[in-house]
């Protein structure tokens, strides 16, 4: 199921390059560095700096220069295919990779993987040897005017909640707040310059579209 909707997904970004102006960069490339942009938090996710060296939060920031460089990781694990979402820095240290994804080139990542807290999940950048959940898979192009797409994690969308805050809820596909909240755009790195000038007019009024 998640193969074919890699397969959509790419077919989709394909005939939104067609359709739709040169606005932003298309999708993410395999293992090439990016940003992601939250519609909902009308900025960039950046990393929390926290003592806790092996437990980050995640934020948005309305500035370029916090955003958190990241690398999308196509991989599967027993014939089901899923993205890793992985912050560009690795961490030297790990060598025991976890048992689930029995790839040694993925082990010393920091990786976006869900974690308790309070009684809730909630997005964190940790050590893959120790990520919970670290699956995601990404939808058709839903803006193609922006290339907005949604993240679909822990059977539901990943979605802002606020400021230091990303949960999973029940997927919206009729145009709301709750769907923007669902709503992300890749920036790739070489275009980070010229898209945020986009992004900010983006983000004052941003043309919702029907999926």
């Amino acid at each position: 199921m998640i193969a074919k909707i890699f397969l959509i997904s790419g077919l989709a970004a394909y005939f939104a390059r067609c359709l739709a102006p040169e606005q932003f960069t298309t999708v993410f490339d395999n293992g090439r560095t990016g940003y992601l942009y939250s519609v909902g938090g009308r900025g960039y996710i950046g990393q929390l700096q926290s003592k806790f060296a092996r437990k980050a939060s995640l934020l948005v920031s309305k500035d370029p220069e916090s955003a958190l460089p990241l690398k999308v990781f196509r991989t599967e694990h027993q014939g089901v295919a899923y993205g890793l979402i992985a912050a560009e820095e690795a961490l030297r240290d790990l060598s025991h990779p976890n048992p689930e994804l029995p790839r040694p080139d993925f082990a010393d990542r920091l990786v976006f993987s869900f974690a308790n807290d309070r009684g809730e999940e909630k997005l964190y950048l940790l050590p893959l040897k120790s990520a919970r959940k670290p699956q995601f898979s990404f939808s058709p192009v839903i803006l193609p005017s922006s290339r907005a797409f949604q993240v679909y994690a822990n059977e539901g969308c990943l979605s802002h909640a606020h400021k230091h805050s990303f949960i999973t809820t029940e997927c919206v596909d009729t145009l709301s707040d709750a769907r923007d909240n669902q709503l992300f755009i890749w920036i790739d790195a070489s275009r980070i310059e010229s898209d945020k000038k986009d992004l900010d007019t983006f983000g004052r009024a941003h043309p919702l579209l029907p999926i």
